[in-house]
């Protein structure tokens, strides 16, 4: 079994507003939430056929970001929490400070052994790899310039397997 916490990542604005954009593509974004409002709005959440791992209340409905867009006037859209940092300064935010879904999987093996003769045994055994058919989702696209912002677009497969869907495995064996 396999029981973990999500993997780390951060919320970025990756604007160039200190020194030169170059080095600013980990520029982590500014907001008036605590850390702790902040990470309430991490989760896992379907709004029709896109998985977010933040609330889709804190995006933008027209572009998909999560910040108003840089048109003057400047006008917030309604749930907006992240903002970009002014020139010359940095984002509040601390990089790699929230984490993502956490990932679990089960793995389950029943082997039955069966004597025909002194010396033979006739072996069986299934295993089942996801034995649940959990999907582990991957850290949300965290740059609130993304049209993207928010959205989940793939899974975590689990260390045992090419693939993440449930894999039910039957042997037969003759020991002798």
């Amino acid at each position: 079994m396999s029981f973990q916490a999500g993997a780390p990542f951060s919320i970025l604005s990756t604007r160039g507003t200190l020194n030169r954009n170059g080095r600013s593509a980990n520029e982590t974004a500014d907001t008036s939430l605590t850390a702790g409002q902040v990470k309430a709005l991490l989760g896992v959440f379907h709004k029709g056929n896109t998985v977010y791992g933040i609330n889709p209340s804190v995006i933008n409905p027209s572009n998909g970001e999560g910040v108003a867009a840089d048109a003057l006037p400047f006008v917030p859209f309604a749930g907006e929490v992240f903002t970009n940092p002014g020139a010359g300064q940095v984002g509040i935010l601390s990089p790699f400070f929230f984490t993502g879904p956490k990932f679990f999987d089960l793995d389950f093996a029943v082997t039955k052994d069966t004597r025909i003769h002194e010396r033979l045994v006739l072996q069986f055994r299934t295993s089942f790899f996801n034995l649940f058919n959990t999907v582990n989702f991957s850290n949300p696209q965290g740059n609130i310039n993304s049209t993207t912002f928010g959205q989940i677009s793939s899974t975590v497969t689990p260390v045992n397997l090419n693939q993440a869907a449930r894999v039910i495995q039957t042997t037969l064996s003759l020991k002798f």
